[in-house]
């Protein structure tokens, strides 16, 4: 049962405790669906703490991700020569990063 909750509600503040844990309010754990176990990215945003619900996958649906993104890069990019799209895919790394780095120090 997941309840709806506003964003920028306060809610209540929590604790730091050994070792770093904290623990997160049950009505905020249930509005997200989280689950013992879950996982969070955390990142470190104009001062703020930011956790955002994700998960992770095991190697072999890894591999069936990458396999199917790969074919279809292959099939968009058969008229290409190959050192084109490796130039093309490094070009779109590099602005990848270089938005993220403008993104971290905002």
């Amino acid at each position: 049962m997941s309840q709806t909750i506003n964003e920028g509600i306060l809610m209540p503040t929590i604790q730091i405790l050994r070792n770093g844990q904290i623990t997160l309010p049950a009505k905020i754990r249930e509005a997200l669906n989280l689950s013992r176990y879950g996982f969070l990215d955390v990142k470190l945003k104009k001062g703020k703490i930011e956790l955002t619900p994700t998960t992770l996958l095991n190697d072999q649906e890894i591999k069936k991700e990458l396999s199917a993104i790969l074919k279809n890069v292959r099939e968009r990019n058969k008229d290409f020569s190959g050192e084109e799209v490796e130039r093309d895919v490094a070009d779109a790394i590099k602005a990848v990063r270089e938005q993220a780095r403008k993104e971290d120090k905002c």
